[in-house]
C-alpha cells in the first residue's frame, strides 16, 4: 500500500472534526490551531487524544494523507517548506543573511 505523507495541513480536521472534536460554525475543528509560518496547523488535543488506548483509529494521526489530489492547502504547506529549505540552505551557505 502506498502511503503519502502527511504535513500537517489541517485539511481534513477543516472539513469535519473527528470523534475527540467539536466543529466551527463553519464545519472545521475548534481545536485546530492557526497556521504556523508554513501553513501547518495542529490538533490542540493531540497529546490527550494519543493518550486514549481507543484512538489508534480515530483519528488517523500518522496513517498518511488521505486527500492529497487537488488539495490546495497542502500544496501550499509543501511549497512553503520547501521556500524555508531553500532559505535555509543559503543561510548555511553564506549566500544570505539570516538577519
Amino acid at each position: 500500500m502506498i502511503t503519502i505523507e502527511c504535513v500537517m495541513c489541517g485539511y481534513c480536521c477543516d472539513k469535519v472534526p473527528c470523534c475527540y472534536g467539536a466543529p466551527t460554525d463553519s464545519g472545521g475543528c475548534v481545536f485546530l490551531s492557526e497556521p504556523n509560518e508554513t501553513g501547518q496547523r495542529f490538533c490542540k488535543k493531540y497529546k490527550e487524544i494519543a493518550a486514549d488506548p481507543g484512538s489508534w483509529a480515530s483519528p488517523a494521526f500518522g496513517a498518511g494523507c488521505s486527500s492529497s489530489l487537488y488539495n490546495d492547502v497542502r500544496d501550499d504547506v509543501l511549497y512553503r517548506q520547501a521556500m524555508q529549505d531553500t532559505i535555509n540552505a543559503m543561510i548555511d551557505d553564506g549566500i544570505v543573511r539570516g538577519d
